[in-house]
């Protein structure tokens, strides 16, 4: 597999980030995904809490989604790999908790393996999202370089969406929404990506993935089969 993975990166990246790359995931990345094995089990509270290497793989795609135009450093490769490893097991943890554990693995395996310090890779948000240039062929899966670029951006594709749309939303794009529409673009742009989003209602699942859909350049369609839960019972 790792043979695989290597011979494939040698077409994404520069020679120089080969080495960096698998020394990353085909030592630390494993150990980490180890530890996560051990420590985040499931419980009652925390079911879904089942990891396999599924997901292992989930992280590789990601990474191999990246230009070398644009990953050229080990600073650059480390937050995109930081992303991937989040979106991927972050995500599906429910509480800060859980979260600050897993970034202190990414944390530790940085500074011992790397020599590399957790301040100067992460300096803030890290987002990778591939609409930060409307109307851009191909699309570039890239590191969003100044995060106070991408409110103005989704509200330009929510303009657009409006404009053309018999039912318009009028959607107030504050920090949360605009990480959750970089999440569900990142999983639909994926070959058979798929995501299951969970919160109350009005809190804009809906609404997130239509224009997430849109800004993809992708037809929605939704199943309404009213009489679903009586067919599967």
């Amino acid at each position: 597999i790792f043979i695989c993975i290597k011979e494939v990166s040698k077409k994404v990246y520069h020679s120089h980030l080969i080495s960096l790359y698998i020394v990353v995931f085909s030592i630390n990345f494993l150990n980490i995904y180890r530890k996560i094995l051990d420590e985040l089990r499931p419980t009652p509270a925390k079911s879904h809490y089942q990891f396999n290497l599924r997901d292992v793989s989930k992280v590789f795609q990601g990474l191999l989604m990246m230009s070398n135009k644009k990953v050229d450093t080990k600073v650059l490769f480390c937050r995109h790999w930081i992303h991937e490893v989040r979106r991927v097991f972050g995500d599906r943890l429910i509480n800060s908790q859980d979260r600050s554990w897993l970034d202190q693995q990414m944390h530790e395996k940085l500074k011992h393996d790397l020599h590399m310090e957790w301040d100067d890779v992460v300096d803030g948000p890290i987002l990778v999202c591939d609409f930060m240039i409307p109307g851009a062929d191909p699309r570039i899966y890239e590191l969003i370089e100044n995060v106070k670029d991408l409110q103005p951006t989704v509200e330009e594709y929510l303009g657009e969406y409006n404009a053309e749309s018999k039912q318009p939303m009028h959607l107030v794009m504050f920090m949360d929404a605009l990480e959750h529409i970089v999440k569900i673009s990142r999983v639909i742009r994926q070959p058979g990506g798929n995501m299951l989003l969970l919160g109350v209602g009005g809190s804009g699942r809906q609404s997130l993935s239509r224009l997430s859909t849109f800004m993809a350049e992708f037809k929605i369609f939704e199943i309404t089969n009213i009489n679903f839960r009586r067919t599967i019972s």
